[in-house]
């Protein structure tokens, strides 16, 4: 049975609906946490046209495209807390002009920062590339940002009318000629006109659609926020060394986002040694590397197997789709994935205009955004072994290449991550 939901405060903007929530539900128990409303229930009350499945950035960002076009839907996550939980994420500009897009990114909030400077070095302080922010806010209006993931997702949710979360998640979909049935993991068996899948790198939805799983990459990755006022505000930098990086990004002056990379074979036996290597690696890194790990607890920092999906498969089959890490996970190795969430959202706002049928709709969401989602899975898995070289000729000759490349190569290059025909 389905246990609770986010209930949307919209539901009880007058009297006759409060009362008449209350007399479907008179058996729930009202439960409030510092953020969001949530209502004891044994069932949900609307019976939508579209499923979206998972309440992650990419779920929300696609009820934001149903809400710009007037299609009901309904969210469902079976976790707890959909909207807590994670790290922090990189919005490139693809991200806020997507956002925008969307029509919830009027103006920037206030706990979204804008980097002003960032570079990429060696383990060495050495330097091997700026960033050319400059640039980028010349061509795209923006400059990225690095925020947390809870403070997105909240931003979001409440940006779309903070719309009810059912507890509850997908193990299996039947298409019909006259909709999707999906079937729950609470026993529960609904029919929807459409079924928009953004349940993760994961998803149930893309292995029965195409049986596509996910593959691991050679290293393994560690987040964490530190909290510290002695990393330069509204910075990024990575810093290189063999087999192993480390990257921040200043969310806002007192919380910097961090993450380091080991390749796996240096890893040892014993799992519990694996952390401890990774600091023991990190060691002779410059100064900022040793303030963001000691400024953040050892039970916050996270690990992770990096992973993405084999690119080139379906997006959609009939009326369900997919998007975000369901379609298309990739390496995190340019910041990309919640970018990608965002785009395919704003591709599936143009797509979805409530006059074609969903099928139809679909489709050409999936033709727009098919080519450019493979390229970038393909990038992000290839710089990820570049970046993770250890041999010191190979390492030498990539450095040296990186220092002397044209300024015009670099933009093509930023031009091909972030230019996103498809939400137009």
């Amino acid at each position: 049975m389905r246990t609770f939901f986010y209930m949307p405060e919209r539901m009880f903007s007058t009297l006759a609906q409060a009362v008449s929530v209350w007399l479907m539900f008179a058996k729930l128990v009202l439960m409030v946490d510092d953020q969001a409303n949530w209502i004891g229930s044994e069932v949900c009350d609307m019976q939508p046209r579209v499923a979206i499945l998972g309440a992650g950035i990419a779920g929300l960002a696609a009820a934001a495209a149903c809400e710009i076009r007037h299609i009901s839907y309904q969210l469902f996550d079976p976790s707890e807390a959909p909207l807590v939980g994670g790290a922090a994420l990189t919005l490139w500009p693809n991200a806020l002009i997507a956002l925008a897009q969307l029509g919830v990114l009027s103006q920037p909030p206030d706990w979204m920062h804008f980097i002003q400077q960032g570079d990429v070095r060696t383990d060495e302080d050495a330097s091997l590339y700026a960033l050319p922010l400059a640039w980028l806010e010349r061509r795209y209006g923006y400059k990225p940002t690095c925020v947390r993931r809870v403070d997105l997702a909240h931003w979001l949710w409440k940006s779309i009318g903070k719309p009810s979360i059912c507890r509850d998640g997908c193990t299996a979909i039947t298409s019909r000629p006259d909709g999707v049935i999906v079937q729950f993991a609470s026993g529960e068996r609904e029919r929807f006109d459409g079924v928009i899948a953004a349940d993760g790198i994961h998803s149930v939805a893309r292995r029965q659609l195409s049986g596509r799983t996910e593959r691991g990459a050679h290293y393994t990755a560690w987040r964490g926020i530190a909290t510290t006022t002695e990393i330069e505000a509204a910075t990024m930098r990575e810093y290189w060394g063999p087999g192993v990086r480390f990257g921040y990004a200043s969310i806002h002056p007192v919380a910097v986002y961090w993450f380091a990379t080991l390749n796996n074979h240096m890893l040892p036996m014993d799992e519990q040694q694996w952390w401890p290597k990774v600091v023991e690696r990190l060691g002779a890194f410059p100064r900022e590397v040793q303030t963001c790990l000691g400024a953040t607890p050892a039970a916050e920092i996270l690990r992770h197997a990096v992973r993405d999906v084999t690119p080139g498969g379906p997006l959609m089959r009939d009326n369900l789709v997919l998007v975000g890490d369901a379609a298309h996970a990739i390496t995190p190795n340019l910041g990309l994935g919640a970018c990608l969430a965002l785009e395919d959202a704003a591709a599936l706002a143009v797509c979805i205009d409530g006059e074609k049928p969903l099928k139809v709709a679909f489709q050409q969401y999936a033709v727009r955004r098919r080519r450019r989602v493979a390229r970038i899975a393909h990038l992000t898995r290839g710089l990820g072994t570049v970046t993770q070289w250890e041999n010191a000729q190979l390492s030498a000759a990539r450095n040296r290449a990186i220092r002397t490349v044209p300024s015009g190569m670099t933009h093509l290059a930023w031009r091909i991550l972030l230019d996103n025909e498809s939400t137009f």
